[in-house]
């Protein structure tokens, strides 16, 4: 499909060699890698071996470092892989794909003579250059700063749709995979353990294991007890919780309760509980606050004896007035 699908994990889980597998700079042991309806690659216990060299594969890749010629100017390096009759029509295209990526005053600068951001645009028109079926990008947003960052994020994903080029992200940073994705895919010990959209990747983990890989969460041990209005009912952390429904459970059955620290709400106890939160209220106490710009991280001491964590916005805190110990 169109878009961006992006796999994620932690580091060392195999993503970087998935890709180069993709691009054809590594070779599977077995398996397929098909394009469309091209097979790149195909090999079944040593038979029907069919393995298209890279150059032939059509597929843009962007390094992690940007890896342009340092000899070359940004243009030159654009140049570098288009097939046009002419060095004129080349030039043309290459001064295009520059100037969609915001770098058209640079297109005479050496890489050594722009920032890391603008290195990383300059790679991305690289690989849009040679015209691919495929565009995959290795982490291309790392090491650059916020502002340059999301910036960057969001070009990157008007492009994907303006040149109509299906692209494959590797990135072990969940607000990447937020912000750019499409579709994901969750990868753990070089397998894909849970593959979908962007908000069943995000907002569905099917393990407790899996959740705490796609963000700061806090998980209960439970056990189901049965149903109510849309909700299941999970005994967990000596309280009942009501849960919305995710696909068939079984009463009795071992769940894990995963509670995002960012959508823990903290309502002062003189104050009215809003409907639909008032089912999963419970009285705590502020156990610790640790102070950020933008946000604050609490801990929160329950009756049950367990501690739940919140990231709370720094200002709605502030205006509680709350502290440790309240």
């Amino acid at each position: 499909g169109l878009g961006v699908h992006v796999l994620f994990g932690r580091s060392g889980v195999g993503k970087t060699q998935t890709l180069e597998c993709v691009a054809g700079l590594s070779q599977p042991d077995s398996g397929l890698i098909s394009l469309g309806d091209r097979t790149l690659f195909r090999e079944v216990d040593g038979e029907n071996s069919v393995n298209v060299p890279p150059r032939n594969r059509r597929i843009g890749y962007v390094f992690q470092d940007g890896a342009l010629f340092p000899h070359k100017t940004l243009i030159e390096n654009v140049m570098y892989p288009i097939r046009r009759p002419s060095k004129n029509a080349a030039q043309k295209l290459a001064t295009e794909l520059l100037g969609e990526m915001g770098l058209q005053s640079f297109v005479h600068r050496y890489p050594s003579e722009v920032s890391g951001g603008q290195k990383r645009r300059a790679a991305i028109a690289r690989a849009l250059a040679s015209d691919p079926a495929l565009l995959l990008l290795d982490e291309p947003f790392v090491h650059l700063d916020r502002v340059v960052r999301s910036k960057l994020m969001k070009d990157l994903t008007q492009l994907v749709e303006e040149h109509q080029v299906p692209a494959i992200l590797v990135t072990h940073d969940l607000d990447v995979a937020a912000t750019v994705a499409n579709s994901i895919s969750v990868m753990e010990a070089g397998e894909i353990i849970q593959s979908g959209t962007r908000d069943e990747g995000v907002f569905q983990p099917v393990t407790g294991g899996l959740a705490k890989l796609l963000g700061d969460v806090n998980i209960l041990d439970g056990k189901v007890l049965g149903e109510s209005a849309g909700f299941w009912k999970v005994a967990a952390a000596e309280a009942v919780w009501f849960v919305p429904h995710l696909g068939p459970l079984e009463v009795g059955q071992r769940v894990e309760v995963v509670i995002r620290t960012g959508s823990v709400k903290i309502i002062k106890q003189d104050m009215e509980v809003p409907g639909s939160l008032s089912l999963n209220a419970r009285s705590a106490k502020v156990a610790l606050v640790d102070r950020r710009p933008d946000f604050c991280w609490l801990q929160f001491y329950l009756e049950s004896g367990v501690n739940i964590t919140g990231q709370v916005p720094a200002d709605t805190f502030q205006r509680t007035g709350l502290d440790e110990g309240d």
